[in-house]
């Protein structure tokens, strides 16, 4: 089965309204996906992560996976950062906006992206901007990626850490 059967197939039995379009049918197409601000839950975003490795499966060659702004909370996290092992063209990824408030989803993406895992995707730029990471949840994915040597931004801006308020850490985006 194709990854887009799959997905519309899983949207079907769990009754997840399918965003048109979201996975094309020609796989050059699909190099880069960009769903913010799409209004995508957990339970889209878990179907989507169960056609990420379907799509590589069939040589899709992902290289940024924008989802930003959605309403995606630790269910949908998890899911996504299970799936990023089968990325491994990925270059960017984008969740800004998304709420990384519970240790269990930062612990999940930053296991995913640590040099550790043979199978890390070759992120060049992480953007968690305004996702209500916790001063330990950053503390913690910075330990994650300490050994990364691929990644050249981090954009962390927008989530009063250090004690900084909100406006004055709008220009936490460090090159590596």
């Amino acid at each position: 089965d194709s990854a887009r059967r799959v997905f519309l197939e899983r949207c079907n039995a769990t009754q997840t309204l399918p965003l048109p379009l979201l996975i094309a049918r020609d796989p050059a197409a699909n190099r880069e996906i960009d769903l913010s601000h799409y209004k995508m839950g957990d339970q889209l975003a878990q179907n989507f992560a169960l056609v990420l490795p379907k799509m590589a499966a069939q040589g899709v060659e992902l290289e940024a996976l924008l989802l930003s702004h959605n309403p995606i909370g630790e269910p949908g996290i998890l899911a996504i950062a299970g799936a990023l092992e089968s990325c491994q063209q990925l270059r960017r990824l984008d969740l800004s906006g998304v709420d990384f408030s519970a240790a269990a989803g930062i612990a999940a993406l930053g296991a995913a992206l640590n040099t550790n895992n043979p199978r890390h995707p070759p992120i060049e730029a992480l953007a968690l901007a305004k996702s209500r990471l916790s001063d330990r949840g950053a503390t913690e994915l910075l330990q994650s990626l300490e050994a990364h040597r691929t990644i050249c931004e981090l954009d962390l801006s927008g989530n009063s850490l250090g004690g900084f308020s909100e406006r004055e850490d709008e220009e936490l985006v460090w090159p590596f």
